[in-house]
């Protein structure tokens, strides 16, 4: 369920859809990237059922236990026209984002499954029969109609669909995914890897899980604890110049651990650290700072809120 190969449209028919394109191109990458994240995440199982007319499929991850299992993504569609539809799933069970296959739109959802915006990928139009190369970017504007329509939709979660898939021989995990024995070998190959960079050593009686320094947004995700790397030696200024190794790290202990919703490395004993969390739209990002602690009022202007951290300690 990738996107589709660029194509050529027609300008008049872009342009003049009832379209209000976000002029924050950052939002847009965010959202774009942060459905990447979740598309392109390994199926350990696909399955599919044929009834009559229609296909149904399902991508599955593994979670632990014999015959447990998180979906990923499953869809419907025509066996003759591949019409139909794809629901996508944050970790938690909710919909991230959902397809329409006959018209290639695409819609994301934040955690709440509130309607955040239409994801219109980067294509060729034609203008003054000269072909030109327009950027990804969203929509946001939708009325009222289309907006409880879309979230009806995420909120039913492609009940339909799940069901074909559910037997008493398969049993879905919980919704806040994870088992000791995933945890662990995610933990453990975490430590692996930071160990690996020369001069860097894992100090094993303050690596461990403890509770969030600010609440998750999103309170029924059930995400109520950070898992903490504390490091020493030398060579943890290198871990400091490796944030892809870091987010890649963290990104297999949030999606493996029970209840995880961030992941900090800090050196032992002093106050650097940096924390990479989930976000409510599904993304996992490194966290930002917040603003220095002021003495004489005692406050941090933007303050400590989910996405931030001290960075002055």
């Amino acid at each position: 369920m990738k996107f589709i190969p660029i194509s050529i449209i027609s300008a008049s028919l872009l342009l003049g859809a009832p379209l209000t394109v976000q002029a924050n191109t950052n939002k847009a990458e965010s959202l774009h990237k942060a459905f990447e994240e979740i598309d392109k995440q390994s199926c350990d199982d696909r399955k599919s059922v044929v009834e009559k007319s229609l296909v149904y499929s399902a991508c599955t991850a593994n979670v632990g236990g014999r015959d447990q299992f998180r979906f990923i993504s499953v869809s419907s569609s025509i066996v003759e026209t591949g019409d139909g539809i794809g629901y996508w799933y944050y970790p938690n069970g909710k919909v991230v984002a959902i397809r329409f296959f006959h018209t290639d739109e695409l819609f994301m959802f934040d955690g709440d499954g509130k309607l955040q915006a239409e994801l219109i990928r980067a294509q060729k139009v034609m203008v003054n029969g000269q072909e030109q190369f327009q950027n990804r970017s969203i929509r946001t504007n939708f009325d009222q109609e289309e907006r409880d329509r879309l979230e009806k939709l995420a909120k039913g979660g492609g009940e339909d669909i799940l069901s074909k898939f559910r037997s008493k021989s398969k049993q879905m995990a919980p919704k806040t995914v994870g088992t000791a024995n995933l945890c662990n070998k995610a933990i453990r190959q975490g430590t692996i890897r930071l160990e690996s960079i020369p001069n860097v050593t894992i100090v094993t009686r303050n690596t461990k899980f403890a509770p969030l320094l600010s609440p998750y947004p999103n309170v029924e995700a059930g995400l109520n604890r950070r898992y903490t790397f504390a490091l020493s030696g030398s060579g943890v200024a290198n871990v400091w110049k490796a944030p892809e190794m870091r987010l890649e790290i963290a990104r297999q202990i949030i999606n493996s651990c029970a209840g995880v919703a961030a992941v900090t490395f800090a050196r032992n004993g002093t106050g650097e650290s940096g924390t990479v969390g989930l976000f409510p739209d599904g993304s996992i990002k490194p966290f930002a700072c917040a603003g220095d602690f002021d003495p004489r009022t005692r406050k941090r202007i933007p303050p400590i809120t989910w996405g931030r951290q001290a960075c002055d300690i």
